[in-house]
């Protein structure tokens, strides 16, 4: 990938992720989707690695978790549901 937005799609055609590259890493806001084109997670990338605040969400479209990564590891305390809610 070069510098600049980014758009992954699944085989299927239906979009993976879109973000920002900058030095063939990952950089900035990112949003994944199941191959179902649902919201999967949305966070932020340094360098290639996760950082800052996250969130996952089930396949249903609910908030699975959210939390801090630092340097790609999962950090601090975080919350997490069931598929309910």
């Amino acid at each position: 990938y070069s510098d600049g937005s980014v758009e992954i799609f699944f085989q299927t055609g239906i979009l993976a992720a879109k973000g920002e590259m900058l030095k063939n890493k990952r950089t900035g806001k990112w949003i994944h989707y199941y191959d179902n084109g649902c919201l999967l997670a949305k966070g932020e990338y340094q360098e290639g690695l996760k950082a800052g605040e996250w969130e996952f969400y089930f396949a249903n479209g609910k908030l699975r978790g959210k939390g801090l990564y630092f340097d790609d590891n999962r950090g601090g305390v975080w919350d997490e549901w069931d598929r309910n809610g």
